[in-house]
């Protein structure tokens, strides 16, 4: 089952992404977190990658699929 986060604006972001031109590069700054929105752009074929200095979020993030600075 896929993660839904209780996000409205995350998902109109990513609606408006979707219909725009741009091209897909999403870069979040604080990208830590149990349940970091940027899987759902990765989810989506965007280009992730996330800024984070918390070595503890560092540590929950190893496992995804995420590029993490």
């Amino acid at each position: 089952m896929d993660i839904m986060f209780k996000q409205p604006q995350l998902y109109r972001f990513l609606q408006y992404c979707n219909e725009s031109t741009l091209e897909k590069n999403i870069l979040d700054c604080g990208a830590g977190g149990d349940c970091p929105p940027l899987a759902v752009f990765a989810k989506e074929g965007y280009k992730t990658q996330g800024i984070e200095i918390d070595n503890v979020q560092l540590e929950r993030l190893k496992n995804l699929k995420i590029s993490i600075i």
